[in-house]
């Protein structure tokens, strides 16, 4: 049979197919040196390392083995069956370079920042199998209890090592090391030239036989949401689920990031349009790429979500209730969103402090519950063939629809709202002028030239610089931004008094 040579090559992804030893990977991506790993004390008392493989989480999935999990895999390495599945890494330096000369500038900073601490290769598939080899070498994951057989050396001498107890690898015979690291084979595939598409597409393909969520394929954008979001997962996932707001099931898989940015595209269409759409995936989507609206409008909105939100959260669990959460998974967003809303109208709770924020966060859910109980108002929620169709608010709290999300938001905002503006919970915070020189003026005249709470002597050449306006009663509970609510202080005094109230409010 006559075999036909290829007239033109079709370009192939550049990579190289290498098989080795867990001796030369030690040799060749673990060198000791300075600490560059964040861990326990435990961890960081052991002897330092210097980790050549970083782990690149824009493409990796979540999940994380657990040490069992982690110390099975070894003991399968050890026994000599590492290669049975490869592990996938991208070049740093090669693959940076290439994203220079293509003018992929955000996927060349993103690469260039790992390669800048030392590294030389990213995950691409095979993350967990990676943090497990490096964690058995660097003396963090114990070697499994067992019996190893490595049949015959070349003497003809039983080759075998007896594991009596989870052991380190620092603490193992010397010539059983030798026989691991020998013996214990990899195959690894690292990747040359990948664009950040390509490099996207080939995660999406090495994902184990498990199909990648929308969240997972998401995860691989390069961009400040995209990396903000990991840094929020990694900081408050394990208090949503505390709390409630998530299950686990919902928080895993970047499943977690999916939410949190759900909460701000939402929040911040209200803010700019005055209206409530839920955003769904597709706007996620368009928001995850590098240079959207939202990746420009992050910060601001990072800002709210941990300043504002979070500190809520936080509370629910520290209640020491049995069951700490809101009445319904729906809650959590509505609350976010009313948080939203009252930052837009400038509505404030009357003091600020522990007692009136859990104080408001009962008062919130005694309000959901009521809406629960509410048997008799049906609450529009489609139209479909025609035909309008209601649903009672228990239908409608588990619905993300537009016209679902502002019904909820509409009991909220005329009914819950307005009745804790009356009873002063809430206040209307009035934006304050600007200070004039003729109100300085006025006040240091009808002051006789002293302090309001002091009576400390006003140097008139130094009236602008050295003595402030304050307002007798705040601005927050309600005092007003006119001249009969302010009084000159000495700037010493007021920002000592800003300071305490601030401590207080806290």
């Amino acid at each position: 049979m006559k075999i036909k040579k290829a007239l033109e090559i079709i370009k192939r992804t550049k990579k190289s197919i290498n098989h080795i030893s867990l001796g030369q990977f030690l040799d060749s991506y673990i060198k000791e040196g300075e600490v560059i790993f964040e861990g326990t004390q435990e961890e960081l008392s052991m002897k330092a390392y210097i980790i050549k493989i970083v782990r690149d989480l824009s493409v990796q999935r979540e999940g994380v083995w657990d040490e069992l999990k982690k110390m099975d895999f070894i003991s399968s390495i050890a026994a000599g069956n590492g290669d049975n599945n490869m592990l996938h890494y991208v070049d740093l330096e090669k693959c940076r370079f290439k994203a220079e000369k293509e003018g992929s500038f955000n996927y060349m900073k993103h690469l260039a920042e790992f390669v800048s601490k030392g590294a030389d290769l990213c995950h691409l598939d095979g993350g967990n199998r990676t943090d497990a080899i490096i964690g058995f070498l660097t003396n963090l994951i114990p070697l499994k209890a067992g019996f190893y057989d490595y049949g015959y050396d070349e003497d003809g001498s039983r080759l075998y090592y007896p594991n009596e107890t989870d052991t380190l690898f620092e603490d193992l015979d010397e010539d059983f090391k030798k026989c691991i690291l020998s013996n214990g084979m990899l195959v690894t595939v690292v990747y040359e030239d990948l664009t950040q598409e390509e490099r996207a597409e080939l995660f999406k393909t090495l994902n184990d036989g498990i199909d990648l969520n929308s969240a997972e394929k998401r995860n691989a954008e390069v961009s400040i949401i995209c990396e903000g979001n990991r840094e929020l997962n990694k900081l408050y996932k394990k208090l949503f689920v505390e709390a409630k707001a998530l299950s686990q099931t919902k928080a895993d898989r970047w499943l977690f990031c999916e939410y949190v940015s759900k909460l701000m595209s939402t929040s911040n269409n209200y803010l700019k349009t005055g209206n409530w759409s839920w955003a769904g995936s597709a706007q996620i989507d368009k928001d995850y790429k590098s240079g959207s609206q939202a990746d420009l409008d992050y910060e601001d909105s990072r800002n709210f979500f941990e300043s504002v939100y979070v500190p809520y959260i936080k509370l629910i669990p520290d209640m020491k209730l049995k069951e700490p959460d809101l009445y319904s998974s729906s809650a959590y967003i509505d609350y976010y969103l009313l948080l939203t809303y009252m930052k837009k109208n400038k509505i404030e709770l009357y003091e600020k402090n522990k007692k009136t924020k859990v104080n408001f966060l009962k008062l919130f859910t005694l309000e959901i519950i009521n809406y629960f109980a509410d048997e008799k108002t049906d609450f529009y929620t489609k139209t479909t063939k025609g035909v309008k169709r209601y649903e009672k608010y228990a239908g409608i709290s588990t619905k993300s629809m537009d016209t679902c999300l502002k019904a909820r938001m509409d009991l909220l905002i005329d009914n819950f709202i307005p009745r804790l503006l009356d009873d002063k919970t809430l206040v209307k915070v009035t934006n304050r002028t600007t200070t004039s020189k003729s109100e300085k003026a006025s006040l240091f005249v009808s002051q006789k030239g002293k302090t309001n709470s002091t009576g400390e002597e006003i140097n008139p050449f130094t009236l602008n610089k050295e003595a402030e306006l304050d307002h007798k009663k705040p601005l927050r509970k309600g005092g007003s931004d006119s001249i009969e609510n302010k009084a000159l202080e000495s700037k010493t005094y007021n920002r000592e008094k800003s300071a305490k109230d601030l401590e207080i409010a806290c």
